[in-house]
């Protein structure tokens, strides 16, 4: 399965600049325009899947909160399509319903900075939050603290205390998904190229590149239960899930176990990234 782009940074960067070039637009909301724009054009792309968790681990057990946390490029930017449950977010202060999301990261001394773009269903466009978020690159979980859904609460410091950190949630719990994938090695980035149009690529920008990131199934380790092994479980679905080996960290797809079956890892597949 390949993701194909959604090419939410070319749009939006369409519209940014249309606005700019409005007579008499205000300085600083050209300024918040031109800093997306120039993220834009700076950032390697990557594409989520609905929603923006790529792989279900609530407690990031594959990062290491004491060791420097670093982005697989010094700048990124990730699209994904929000979900029907979780579309209600704050942007200026005004409740919105948002099923798109450009999330820019960059890498800056002591700390990870996210600038987050949102696109207004009502309005058909899209609006940047008017603050950014930054992350330490060290100490940024704080595991002893969960939300009521399990998942392991993470440190930030806002530019604008009048935006709450709640607002910027869902997309540094959907960076750190990603960074938490790419420890795993059987985790590999790959890159996708706009598609070429005749003898040119029409119209292609820098930012039409995308990166996914493709998951192959591991090989049956050793220490694997048989089936028939002394008391063996029952038939159930095991949940994907990180596993530490002595060498290395390796996601597991979820599996069906049980007595009549070795426990079959259903296929390797892409996910967009």
């Amino acid at each position: 399965m390949n993701m194909q782009p959604l090419n939410f940074c070319r749009s939006m960067v369409k519209q940014f600049s249309a606005s700019m070039e409005i007579p008499n637009f205000p300085v600083e909301n050209k300024k918040i325009l031109s800093h997306a724009i120039d993220l834009a054009a700076s950032s390697k792309k990557f594409i989520l899947p609905a929603g923006g968790r790529l792989l279900d681990d609530k407690e990031f057990k594959a990062l290491d909160e004491n060791e420097v946390l670093r982005l697989p490029y010094p700048m990124i930017a990730m699209e994904y399509e929000q979900t029907i449950d979780n579309q209600n977010d704050v942007l200026e202060g005004r409740s919105a319903k948002s099923s798109k999301r450009i999330v820019f990261a960059r890498e800056r001394g002591e700390f990870i900075y996210i600038f987050l773009c949102c696109w207004l269903d009502s309005m058909g466009m899209w609006g940047p939050m008017p603050s950014e978020v930054a992350i330490p690159v060290t100490g940024y979980l704080d595991r002893n603290n969960k939300s009521k859904d399990g998942r392991v609460q993470i440190r930030g410091q806002l530019q604008n205390q009048l935006v709450p950190l709640s607002d910027f949630g869902d997309e540094i719990g959907a960076l750190l998904c990603l960074l938490n994938s790419l420890q795993c090695s059987n985790v590999k980035i790959e890159r996708q190229e706009p598609k070429a149009t005749g003898k040119k690529i029409k119209s292609a920008f820098a930012f039409d590149s995308y990166h996914f990131l493709t998951i192959d199934p591991p090989k049956q380790l050793a220490g694997t239960a048989h089936a028939g092994a002394h008391r063996s479980p029952r038939e159930h679905l095991r949940r994907g899930h990180i596993r530490r080996l002595e060498d290395r960290k390796i996601w597991v797809n979820a599996s069906v176990v049980g007595t009549g079956s070795v426990g079959k890892i259903s296929k390797a597949y892409i996910v967009g990234a």
